[in-house]
């Protein structure tokens, strides 16, 4: 039991995936068929940790390349999970309350206004009305000015 259990955490450890990219077209177009299936068949041996020797001389050199960036990829997704490990043991990410602190909508009936909102109105309303007024005294000042000449 603690052998399948051991396997299943290494499993969960293991990068399940690799990055293919698409400057590798070049090789693979270079390589008959044969040894385009022979150096995808390296490559899947290597990023599953597999004996990678063969000797076709023409396959072993357009794996280095390719090799030198799994590895670096494989660096790359190490150091990015040895951060994950430590973040993990601080605790992680705090986890989102379940009821948010300001909800943008109402969950229940609007409330009537609060007295400064009130006030703000009226004020506002006094503005506009005395904006209105002085501008009807213009007007009329305007037209008797307007008369008299």
């Amino acid at each position: 039991m603690e052998d399948t259990k051991r396997t299943v955490e290494s499993d969960k450890k293991k990068q399940k995936s690799f990055v293919a990219y698409y400057d590798w077209i070049e090789t693979f177009e270079a390589l008959s068929n044969e040894e385009a299936g022979k150096l995808a068949k390296i490559i899947f041996r290597f990023v599953n940790g597999l004996d990678t020797n063969t000797d076709d001389k023409v396959i072993k050199m357009s794996f280095i390349p390719i090799k030198q960036t799994l590895e670096r990829d494989i660096k790359k997704w190490e150091k990015y999970i040895k951060k994950q490990q430590i973040n993990g043991k601080k605790g992680g990410r705090p986890k989102n309350p379940t009821e948010p602190k300001r909800p943008n909508g109402f969950l229940e009936n609007p409330t009537k206004p609060k007295k400064l909102t009130m006030l703000m109105l009226m004020l506002m309303l006094m503005l506009i009305i005395s904006t209105t007024s002085i501008m009807s005294l213009l007007l009329m000042l305007k037209k008797e000015t307007l008369r008299k000449d």
